[in-house]
C-alpha cells in the first residue's frame, strides 16, 4: 500500500501528464517526459517537466491526524528557436500551473481501514523562467509549491 504522500506525487505527476496539445495545452509533455529526478536539461527530451519532492514537514496533530506540507518543485525545459523566448517560457509555466490546479482529491484509506477521499491543497510559492547564454537554445524555469494533507500519525498510509 502507498503512503499517502507517494499517493499524492503519482497524482501530481498524472496531472503533468495531461499537458498535451490534444487536452488544450500549448505543449506536448505526456507520459514520456515527465522526469522523477534533477536531471541535466540539455539532456532530455523536450519539452520537459522534472516533478522534485521536497521536504515534509509536520505543523500539528489533530485528532490522530498530523497537517503535513510537502514541499514540491516542478521544473520544466524547452528548446526554442525563434526570436520571442520568453513568450514562449511563459506558456510552458501557465500550462503547468493550470495543470496543478488548486486542490484536488485522493483516494486512500481511512484509520479504521474503510475507502476514503482526502483533499489535497495545492499552494503556489513562486516561479521563475530562465533564458540565458550559459544554456543557448533552452529556456529552463519552475514553479515552487506547497502541498498541504493531513495522514494518520501511526500510519502514513492512512488518513
Amino acid at each position: 500500500m502507498a503512503s499517502v504522500r507517494q499517493t499524492i506525487v503519482e497524482a501530481l505527476a498524472a496531472k503533468l501528464e495531461a499537458i498535451t496539445t490534444a487536452n488544450g495545452y500549448n505543449f506536448e509533455v505526456g507520459s514520456d517526459r515527465v522526469f522523477r529526478s534533477a536531471e541535466n536539461p540539455t539532456m532530455i527530451p523536450t519539452p520537459a517537466v522534472v516533478l522534485i519532492q521536497g521536504e515534509e514537514n509536520i505543523e500539528q496533530n489533530y485528532n490522530n491526524l498530523y497537517e503535513c506540507t510537502l514541499e514540491i518543485v516542478v521544473g520544466f525545459v524547452d528548446n526554442y528557436s525563434g526570436s520571442d523566448p520568453e513568450t514562449q517560457a511563459n506558456l510552458f509555466l501557465a500550462d503547468i500551473q493550470k495543470a496543478m490546479g488548486v486542490e484536488f482529491c485522493i483516494a486512500i484509506t481511512n484509520s479504521a481501514g474503510a475507502a476514503s477521499e482526502t483533499t489535497v491543497i495545492m499552494l503556489e510559492e513562486g516561479n521563475t523562467i530562465t533564458i540565458s547564454e550559459a544554456l543557448p537554445g533552452f529556456l529552463i524555469g519552475q514553479v515552487n509549491y506547497e502541498v498541504q494533507y493531513r495522514r494518520n500519525m501511526l500510519d502514513p498510509n492512512k488518513v
